[in-house]
């Protein structure tokens, strides 16, 4: 073995040194002379040697990313000409082996979910599930599943290959507002009623809660139409148990100003009760159609709100504030509401607890609308809450212009004091978040008729 490899040796030597020109060595020398290394040329200074490694990789780079994008060009256009039709790999052997070298990421089959609503992305949800995405399809990503994603979409079709591929119908989202959501609850929400139709066929629980108690039938009041929300009852649905904290179908329609589920709901006889109170406030449905929901988005739901009053829904009905709806409607800006319940005997100062009218709520929406409408109705302009303040020191802390301005041109009284001697102009300066801040625009308004006063009694002297 020894004797085989010094012969080798030899050998290699020899051809070696022919190549350089150079004799042979003795036949009991195997190593190249050291003339062989005369013409190496010297290494590099290192500022020489950093600009060539530098070099170097900057080719190496450069070639990666052209060849990345010569193959992405033609790729487009061999897929334009060509269709591949992968199956029957991947029903093969084949198949296994490819889904082994790597699995698809929850992240990656939530991105094809998104964008399953385009014909040729669903192409690529099919791909990815012979790759092996079944074993992250019930992950959640942002709070949400693939399916909850492609219901978002809108893609009945990816819809079904999810659940054909096993996706769970029960498994609960996790968005912020909606934890809890299942497919079903989501589908229902984003009023998509094919997919409704699907999940339920498939065995989707029409009476699943979410974590706030709402059902796919409470989604569905709010959010209609009302043949899904005929389906889902004719599929087991359950009214009573939509009902979460007291606020029943009824409510959930006339806050989503579904006349034509409210009066399915009323010509039914399913015990809906015209002026049941919800748990948190003690609204009334009536209530409901005049409101703000946390985005700020105002219900005036006069629809809604003339089919309760029609079916004899009390306008005078007081919540756990003693509220009534008109309280809502001028503290929301809700005019068509506002009037309606005026126009049907509404008492125009009623008074909450805290003996603050509706027009005293006008504040809070700064609608010159709602209170003008009050006014005219008979309204009391200088009516005052159990503190003894008026419209205008509520409107002068808030800088609610409008309703300031229109209050001190119905003579409301600019120097009222309450019952702790603060007049109007000393709410200029209110105290918010923890610092006193600065009225200057409620400011001006309640001294413009005092400066205008003094400018004509200047000009007359």
């Amino acid at each position: 073995m020894v004797d085989s490899v010094r012969e080798k040796r030899r050998v290699l030597t020899e051809v070696v040194c022919r190549s350089l020109g150079l004799p042979p060595p003795p036949s009991s020398d195997c190593s190249l002379p050291q003339v062989a290394f005369a013409n190496e040329s010297p290494p590099p200074p290192p500022r020489v040697a950093a600009a060539l490694t530098g070099l170097d990789e900057l080719v190496q780079t450069s070639l990666q990313n052209l060849k990345r994008e010569a193959l992405s060009k033609l790729d487009q256009i061999v897929s334009h000409y060509y269709i591949f039709d992968w199956s029957r790999l991947f029903a093969s052997e084949v198949g296994n082996v490819i889904r082994s070298f790597q699995a698809v990421d929850a992240e990656t089959l939530s991105r094809a979910a998104d964008a399953s609503a385009e014909k040729a992305r669903r192409d690529d949800l099919a791909l990815l599930f012979r790759l092996g995405a079944t074993a992250s399809i019930d992950t959640l990503v942002d709070g949400k599943t693939a399916l909850i994603r492609a219901v978002y979409a809108g893609s009945l079709p990816a819809v079904e290959m999810l659940v054909e591929e096993g996706a769970s119908l029960e498994v609960e989202g996790e968005e912020e507002g909606f934890e809890g959501f299942t497919a079903l609850h989501r589908a229902c929400y984003e009023r998509h009623p094919e997919i409704v139709r699907f999940l339920v066929s498939k065995g989707g629980d029409v009476n699943a809660k979410d974590k706030a108690g709402r059902t796919p039938l409470t989604c569905t009041a709010f959010k209609g139409p009302l043949e899904v929300f005929e389906h889902l009852l004719q599929c087991g649905g359950d009214l009573e148990k939509s009902e979460f904290e007291g606020i029943t179908a009824l409510h959930q329609a006339a806050v989503g100003n579904q006349k034509a589920i409210a009066e399915m709901l009323l010509d039914g006889h399913r015990g809906m009760d015209l002026n049941g109170q919800e748990t948190e406030t003690q609204a009334t449905p009536l209530h409901w159609t005049a409101c703000r929901n946390d985005r700020s988005i105002v219900r005036d739901n006069v629809d809604v709100a003339e089919l309760l009053i029609a079916r004899g829904a009390d306008v005078n009905a007081r919540n756990g504030e003693g509220e009534t709806v008109l309280h809502w409607a001028a503290a929301t800006g809700c005019v068509k509401v506002l009037k309606l319940a005026l126009d049907h005997g509404a008492v125009v100062d009623a008074r909450n607890l805290r003996s603050k009218t509706a027009f005293m709520s006008t504040y809070e929406s700064d609608s010159h609308a709602a209170a003008a409408l009050l006014v005219a109705c008979g309204a009391d302009v200088n009516a005052k809450c159990d503190m003894g303040q008026s419209i205008v020191h509520f409107a002068t802390a808030e800088e609610s212009l409008k309703v300031l301005q229109l209050a001190i041109d119905r003579d409301a009284e600019v120097d009222a004091r309450d019952h702790f001697d603060i007049t109007p102009l000393l709410r200029t300066f209110p105290l918010k978040e923890g610092r006193v801040v600065y009225a200057k625009a409620s400011a001006q308004l309640l001294l413009a008729p005092w400066c205008r006063y003094q400018c004509v009694r200047y000009q007359r002297h």
